[in-house]
């Protein structure tokens, strides 16, 4: 059977090429017509037939290169198989075992192009180094599509020594960094234990090091030992991309500027930031650290940016943190080259990058796109949404509904609430219940008589978003429960915990899970009981300003670490902190839910 399709397949080609040239008008017989890729291949096939079987191997590989380039890669392999490459001279072996293998691969067959590569010697001078490493490319390619990432990687390893150009060799070691990455802990110690060569082992123990590693500072140490054990790497000479940016110069500012209000409607939030700021920088003194000089601005009198910039340059700062006001840190944007890298603590009205500026902030916005995360990946599709009517609930109810809708959701319907009284009836439109009652009501003058009416709620939606202060989430999570909502999973921001636990306020708030800061939620850090204990308003959604503060000091030195790798990040109290490709700090935060009127952490 085989013969005869192999047979056909060549019938089938001569045809073609028959009628191709029979189509020619007569006239133009005399004139020879360039042959088509198919007339090319079924001439070299012909010829194939006619010769000894070295001769006959290159043409049908050169036919078979034809096919696969027309996308016929299925007679490609027909023709391949008639080829035993065994009796062949290594540079012929090579360029038909490559093109079946590169066939098989085409065909998401890793398994034959495995068997076709295992008829070239592996790692043999019988290869050029160039052969070489296109057969190690193409074994790990093949493993990639068996999901082997153990061989994948070894692969992958021995032929980044193997290329001699430095931007693919950049690729290949980029690429080795991803699948390190990809791997778990206890997949990496396995890996470890076994009889590596030299590179292997030092890419693992790469990987360890960060891993293991707790935080960017460990981090960076845990890499400069690293480095200094394997100087001979060669991923010590040319790192991967995300190692390399994690090696990034930390900042050593021997005179940091912070620009906060003094006056005005914004200086008690700033006197929050001021004191948590303080309390680190006291905290790393104690500890030994070393600290810069840190001088105050008062961006309630240096209002211009320009003004600002000068203010700097004569102060001879090394870095700048803040302004807080939104407008200030917007027009900053616009500033063009700024002398240092400042830390602003609030983010522009627009999406423009001044690649010296760094925003960092407490968005509300951000938290219901997190929340809108959140409730995709458990499935939720078809929600609900219920906001305040103020400025702030607006914004987040768009971001929350911008954010699940790219997802792919749907937000079916919202309601706004803005004062006591009239809960009750968004709530019950929101859910459809009223609608409910009217249709009974329909019925009822009808049909002329009483019938039994169950009240229900809508069906289509599996899920809420909620936005609410405490006080009022103490009274919209009932009523929700009241017109039969109390099966759908409520899913909140920040907002509506009040930071300090109390379970019975609380206990009608059962269930409802909510995003919230560590330093609202986790156990208090040693910079948290000492700002307790001299300030009384450190609870709460106004206590973040405090954490704001700790984390602006905390974080300086790695932001041009943090940038220039979106991978990594820091813990911090007000998130674990990262920053995107726009030098906007990004806030990953805690979940907890309601547990007998008590926050629980969640996972």
């Amino acid at each position: 059977m085989m013969i005869q399709w192999r047979l056909s397949l060549a019938a089938g080609l001569i045809s073609l090429a028959i009628a191709g040239c029979s189509s020619q008008p007569e006239k133009q017989a005399q004139v020879q017509q360039p042959l088509t890729p198919l007339q090319q291949a079924t001439q070299l096939i012909h010829k194939a037939g006619q010769s000894q079987p070295i001769q006959a191997a290159q043409y049908r590989a050169e036919a078979a290169r034809i096919l696969i380039e027309q996308g016929r890669k299925e007679e490609a392999l027909v023709l391949l198989e008639t080829v035993d490459i065994q009796l062949l001279p290594p540079a012929l072996k090579f360029d038909i075992a490559r093109l079946k293998a590169e066939a098989a691969l085409e065909n998401q067959d890793p398994e034959q192009a495995l068997a076709y590569l295992q008829m070239l010697p592996k790692r043999s001078a019988e290869l050029s180094p160039q052969q070489d490493l296109i057969s190690t490319q193409l074994r790990a390619a093949a493993y990639d599509l068996k999901q082997d990432t153990e061989s994948q990687l070894r692969e992958l390893i021995y032929a980044s020594l193997l290329q001699q150009d430095t931007e693919q060799q950049q690729l290949l070691h980029n690429q080795i960094w991803g699948l390190l990455n990809s791997i778990s802990s206890s997949e990496l110690q396995q890996l470890l234990s076994k009889n590596n060569t030299y590179y292997e082992q030092g890419w693992f123990e790469l990987s360890q090091a960060v891993k293991s590693s707790n935080g960017l500072a460990a981090r960076n140490q845990a890499v400069s030992e690293w480095m200094i054990l394997w100087e001979a790497h060669p991923a010590h000479e040319l790192p991967p991309q995300g190692q390399a940016a994690a090696s990034a110069e930390i900042i050593q500012a021997n005179k940091v500027a912070v620009i906060l209000p003094e006056s005005g409607n914004l200086a008690k939030p700033a006197e929050a930031i001021r004191n948590g700021l303080l309390a680190a920088y006291y905290a790393a003194r104690q500890n030994g650290e070393s600290t810069p000089e840190l001088t105050f601005i008062d961006s309630a009198t240096v209002t211009d940016p320009q003004q600002l910039i000068a203010t700097l340059n004569e102060q001879q700062a090394d870095l700048a943190i803040g302004p807080l006001d939104k407008n200030y840190v917007s027009s900053l944007t616009l500033s063009g080259d700024l002398p240092v890298p400042m830390l602003a603590l609030n983010f522009s009205n627009d999406e423009l990058i001044n690649q010296n500026l760094f925003q960092f902030g407490l968005s509300a916005e951000s938290e219901a796109e997190q929340v809108a995360d959140r409730m995709w990946q458990q499935g939720h599709r078809v929600v609900l949404a219920i906001s305040a009517d103020a400025n702030w609930g607006r914004k987040v109810l768009d971001a929350f509904s911008n954010r699940f809708e790219t997802l792919g959701g749907v937000v079916a319907d919202y309601a706004l609430y803005a004062d006591t009284a009239g809960h009750s009836d968004r709530i019950a439109a929101l859910l459809a219940t009223d609608k409910s009652r009217e249709r009974s009501k329909k019925v009822r003058s009808l049909i002329g008589k009483s019938i039994k009416f169950e009240e229900r709620r809508r069906q289509d939606a599996d899920a809420i978003f909620m936005s609410a202060l405490p006080n009022d989430a103490r009274q919209l999570k009932p009523i929700v429960d009241f017109y039969y909502g109390a099966d759908l999973p409520v899913y909140a921001t920040s907002h509506i915990y009040s930071g300090q636990a109390n379970a019975n306020s609380d206990r009608d708030l059962n269930k409802v899970r909510f995003c919230a800061t560590p330093w609202n939620i986790k156990a208090p850090s040693a910079e948290h009981l000492l700002l307790a204990q001299q300030h009384e308003n450190t609870s709460g959604r106004f206590g973040r300003l405090y954490a704001l503060g700790l984390d602006a000091y905390r974080i300086y030195p790695f932001l041009r670490q943090l940038a220039a790798n979106p991978d990594a990040s820091i813990s911090g109290e007000t998130g674990e902190l990262s920053i995107s490709e726009n030098n906007r700090i990004t806030r990953e935060l805690e979940w907890a839910i309601y547990r007998q009127g008590i926050p629980s952490i969640e996972q």
